[in-house]
């Protein structure tokens, strides 16, 4: 299907689940929240670099969907973006991007790979929690916030190195990373929250550097194999 006009709107193809192919002409520079949500048959979309936004929930619950490359043109993943698009092995973010929204990609269960570019500076609650597949992620130098639970149940993740640009680990936010085995906490970390390591099973060492002056309740509860 091939498209005209500078937008498409809020719920536009929601739910046409026959729909298999979308071609997005240049003429197109938004995408309205949910427009392409819960299309389980779609696995071809072609998104110009004329797109600038792209809203929240829009191509949420597309499991056919194999891969969508980002244009270079968005700032902003919104939230609930890919949510449950579990067809997805690898996604690739632009530089262009600044911010990940909440749980944009909660639920992609074959999402292998991840790198998030230097400049991306937020990441939302629950953005990357469910991908049980992940075992890879590279993360922003230039992070100052990371949202509770963005990597929670994340149970093939292996190892993480934290930013030196982020003061605080959020709570849950490793929590239920059952093959995380290597956490590097650099000296800019101040609190470490609740729940942030729980059930972490194959951790047996962290180093928690002087500059930590808070450690919430079951930060590590069940992290059985710390020595």
């Amino acid at each position: 299907m091939s498209l005209q006009g500078p937008e498409i709107e809020a719920n536009s193809f929601r739910k046409c689940t026959k729909l298999k192919k979308i071609t997005i002409p240049e003429s197109i520079t938004s995408i309205g929240s949910s427009a392409f949500e819960g299309c389980s048959l779609l696995n071809e979309v072609t998104i110009p670099t004329t797109v600038t936004q792209i809203g929240s929930n829009c191509f949420r619950d597309c499991s056919s969907l194999p891969s969508l490359p980002i244009p270079s043109s968005v700032t902003k993943i919104d939230r609930y973006c890919f949510k449950g698009c579990n067809n997805f092995t690898k996604i690739t973010i632009p530089s262009s991007v600044t911010s990940i929204g909440e749980s944009s990609f909660r639920e992609c269960i074959r999402l292998k790979e991840l790198i998030i570019p230097d400049s991306v500076t937020t990441i939302g609650d629950g953005a990357f929690s469910g991908c049980t597949s992940l075992y890879s992620v590279k993360i922003s130098s230039k992070l100052t916030k990371i949202g509770q639970s963005a990597f929670f149940n994340c149970s093939s993740l292996k190892e993480i190195e934290i930013p030196s640009s982020l003061t605080e680990i959020n709570q849950n936010l490793f929590r239920g990373c059952r093959s995380l085995a290597k956490v590097t906490i650099p000296s800019s970390i101040q609190k470490i929250g609740t729940h942030s390591f729980d059930e972490c099973i194959q951790l047996d060492s962290i180093i928690i550097p002087s500059s930590v002056e808070q450690i919430d309740d079951y930060a590590f509860h069940k992290c059985n194999s710390l020595k």
